[in-house]
């Protein structure tokens, strides 16, 4: 009897073992969740009991979890739409998503809400994507609390800042900002249009020029603690930039590869500041730049700001500017620093394609698939190059990989139409 009793002992116990495991799987399976505006944050946030809105899904995520955020607009107080403080892990991210692409808006209502997307300390291991955002007064996507492996892609952001004229602001009103010491953020296939404060003039005190030209698409903050592994690859950015297309003027190990920027400016021309505040290792590759607005430079570097040199190697190459920045001249050209505290040799340019066009199929439609005649088409490097591009094409189509967002790979006598929901407002 003793060893019977022993032996239902130890069933009971690996009964109790077996369900309680299986129980804690099956609690931390995957959730997903659904929000839609004419849904109620009483709901199970189920697809056929959606939340309403985008904070109620934030509050309760746990790693591995998706929210699906159906067609309509999405609104939130004076601060933002969403705060995301919760986050996931390395093999299981938290994801945001656009049930349709660019049919779930993110809403400032004109400059009533700061801010779109809010990430904080905890926001680690996320992905936000194919959201339309616009109309916020400080930020479409913001994040200033040290958060790591982030991933944005896929969205539209645009009349950042741009509603109430042009205040003097020292704070930066970028589309996207990724602030003090965070890490491993990932920006892929998303557009920049419109963004920034609104000068009418020349500076006169209401709008001075300092203020203004912070406003950029993306803003790396160049204070301390630094940002640390950034990727910026297949973005668009066009129409009036007040800023800078990036601003990566304090920042370690950057890669800026493949994107296709097209705009006008408030201030000199170019598309990207380095130096800075400890910068290192940045790689500027692949890119088309196209008409920067009569401006004085290609990469404004603000080392004289800080008092100091750019800290280690600026890798310039294969990039495309249908203005001329003679390589020969780089301290008034391609490069310009104002206080004369630049280390050129902290600099390495090689191969990039001066004076051409790009040869869009239609520039004036916001169409930048590139003609067959284009120069951009097999005059890439693939060293660090993204494998796919902005429609998530493999790359290469060709003998090569393409400069620019979009890999060459149809006839110039059927060339197709922009991707829908592109035009300028």
């Amino acid at each position: 009897m003793k060893n019977n009793s022993n032996n239902l002992q130890k069933i009971f116990f690996l009964a109790i073992l077996f369900f309680g495991f299986f129980g804690l799987a099956q609690s931390s399976r995957a959730a997903e969740y659904y929000v839609a505006t004419t849904g109620s944050d009483s709901n199970s946030g189920s697809i056929n009991a959606p939340f309403k809105t985008i904070q109620k899904a934030a509050d309760i995520v746990n790693p591995g979890d998706t929210v699906i955020v159906k067609d309509g607009i999405y609104t939130g107080g004076a601060t933002q739409v969403a705060k995301l403080d919760r986050g996931g892990n390395a093999s299981a991210w938290i994801t945001f998503r656009a049930e349709n692409k660019w049919k779930a808006v993110i809403d400032g209502q004109q400059n009533a809400t700061k801010f779109g997307f809010n990430i904080w300390t905890n926001g680690n291991y996320l992905q936000i994507e194919d959201f339309e955002i616009k109309d916020f007064s400080w930020g479409g996507i913001w994040s200033n609390m040290q958060a790591d492996n982030v991933e944005i892609s896929g969205n539209k952001i645009h009349h950042i800042g741009a509603w109430d004229g042009c205040p003097d602001y020292n704070s930066g009103r970028p589309a996207i900002y990724q602030g003090l010491g965070t890490s491993y953020y990932n920006y892929d296939s998303n557009v920049f249009y419109n963004i920034g404060r609104t000068p009418t003039g020349p500076p006169d005190g209401t709008c001075e020029t300092h203020f203004y030209q912070h406003d950029h698409a993306i803003y790396l903050s160049h204070d301390w603690p630094m940002t640390d592994h950034t990727t910026i690859t297949n973005n668009l950015v066009y129409g009036r930039i007040a800023g800078w297309a990036v601003a990566a003027d304090g920042s370690r190990d950057v890669t800026i590869s493949n994107n296709t920027f097209s705009f006008y400016r408030g201030g000199d021309g170019g598309f990207v500041t380095t130096g800075g505040l400890r910068q290192s290792n940045v790689l500027i590759q692949n890119n088309i730049l196209y008409d920067t607005g009569g401006g004085s430079c290609v990469i404004k570097d603000l080392s004289y700001w800080y008092g100091q040199p750019a800290t280690s190697t600026i890798t310039v190459k294969n990039n495309l500017l249908n203005q001329t920045y003679a390589e020969a001249a780089i301290a008034d050209r391609w490069i310009n620093g104002v206080g004369g505290l630049i280390a050129y040799n902290s600099y390495v340019f090689s191969n990039n394609i001066e004076g051409s066009s790009p040869e869009f199929v239609d520039l004036v439609n916001n169409n930048f698939y590139l003609k067959s005649v284009s120069p951009a088409i097999d005059n890439g490097v693939s060293l660090s190059a993204p494998a796919y591009d902005f429609n998530n094409t493999s790359r290469p189509q060709g003998a090569g990989y393409d400069i620019g967002a979009y890999e060459y790979v149809y006839s110039d006598t059927t060339p197709p139409s922009a991707p829908t929901g592109l035009t300028v407002q």
